[in-house]
């Protein structure tokens, strides 16, 4: 089972046992259970998003309390680069960070109960773990952080920092916006070309100068070409243009944000 569906007081989300195995807890929330309304109805967790500071605060309180985890957690401002970040339980806030550390696109870390969230709305979640040396990392990649590889950058930083090995990892490409409703023109495909040697494979042509792109498949090459076993990255499929989450590519841009989540238990 790579995904489950469940339910928390008012909210509705999904955990991914495949990435779990018994140390840690992923999942990625949905737009439901929170108190926003109108286009933010109605779990928005994201501050900059136009919704009501006190509706998206309850919200976050709602959703840290949904973990269940004695723990902090941390987030950082993300701003669709490659920057991965070290962090441990000492940098952590309680309940869910208001404030962001820094600026960086992907949390690593080898310590308990301290929850790794980053923000979304069609950009890729991607969950690593490593259950031989204890530790995990979560990536934003959208499509400038995919065609920078933070996907693979980040595993290769749990190397260096905890000596992981890609073949003993697990990987999880979680919800982002699938490759139906994804269209891109040649600012994008070129880089994906440049910097994938099957990068073109995850292109489908519509028109001149348009393209579809499989987002969420290049993300599970990119881990699998840095040597994650194909058998051990799962892609969860799973669509932000469906209405039980946020997508800034389906609303306009005038949309909430969605929290994906990850903890060594």
């Amino acid at each position: 089972m790579i995904y489950r569906k469940i339910t928390r007081g008012s909210l509705e989300l999904f955990e991914f046992p495949v990435v779990e195995r018994g140390i840690a807890k992923a999942g990625f929330t949905t737009r439901i259970g929170g108190v926003s309304t109108g286009e933010w109805s109605s779990l928005n967790l994201g501050l900059s998003t136009g919704d009501l500071p006190e509706s998206v605060l309850e919200n976050r309180r709602l959703f840290f309390e949904a973990l269940s985890v004695s723990g902090k957690s941390v987030r950082v401002e993300q701003v669709h680069g490659d920057r991965i970040i070290r962090v441990s339980i000492e940098q952590g806030s309680p309940g869910f960070a208001d404030k962001p550390l820094t600026q960086a696109d992907a949390l690593i870390t080898d310590e308990s109960n301290l929850v790794l969230i980053t923000l979304h709305a069609d950009c890729t979640p991607v969950y690593i773990l490593d259950p031989v040396k204890r530790a995990i990392g979560l990536a934003h990649a959208g499509w400038r952080g995919t065609v920078q590889k933070i996907g693979s950058k980040t595993l290769k930083r749990m190397e260096l920092e905890f000596g992981s090995r890609p073949e003993d990892c697990y990987a999880l490409i979680g919800p982002a916006i699938d490759f139906h409703n994804y269209v891109i023109d040649e600012v994008v495909a070129q880089p994906v070309r440049e910097t994938f040697l099957d990068g073109e494979r995850y292109l489908t042509k519509i028109g001149e100068g348009q393209y579809l792109f499989d987002l969420q498949g290049l993300n599970v090459y990119d881990l699998v070409s840095a040597g994650i076993p194909l058998q051990q990255v799962f892609n969860s499929q799973l669509s932000t243009y469906q209405k039980e989450f946020y997508s800034h590519r389906r609303d306009g841009g005038k949309t909430g944000r969605l929290a994906a989540w990850f903890f060594l238990e």
